[in-house]
């Protein structure tokens, strides 16, 4: 009867725009070319090993206090040599 389509952005959703950011980035600075954002490019093995990270801190009940964008950045950070300023536009 209510027909809510919710939608929720959680951790994963925000590892999945910042690993697409710093593709992108990287992938620009190489070849200069105009290329689809929309269309993941990033390893799918890389996303899924800092997305079992962000698993296993959502088990502690103290990652409560941070948001979902800042849990992402900080798995993000821990598993793969990124410059997260860049890509976040947050300094930590």
């Amino acid at each position: 009867m209510l027909d809510w389509s919710l939608s929720p952005v959680t951790s994963n959703t925000w590892l999945n725009i910042y690993m697409q950011i710093h593709i992108y980035a990287t992938h620009r600075e190489n070849t200069k070319d105009k290329e689809n954002f929309v269309i993941p490019r990033y390893s799918q093995q890389d996303f899924v090993q800092v997305s079992y990270l962000l698993d296993l801190c959502s088990l502690d009940i103290g990652c409560l206090q941070f948001s979902s964008s800042i849990m992402a950045a900080s798995a993000l950070y821990h598993m793969i040599p990124v410059e997260i300023e860049d890509i976040t536009g947050k300094n930590f």
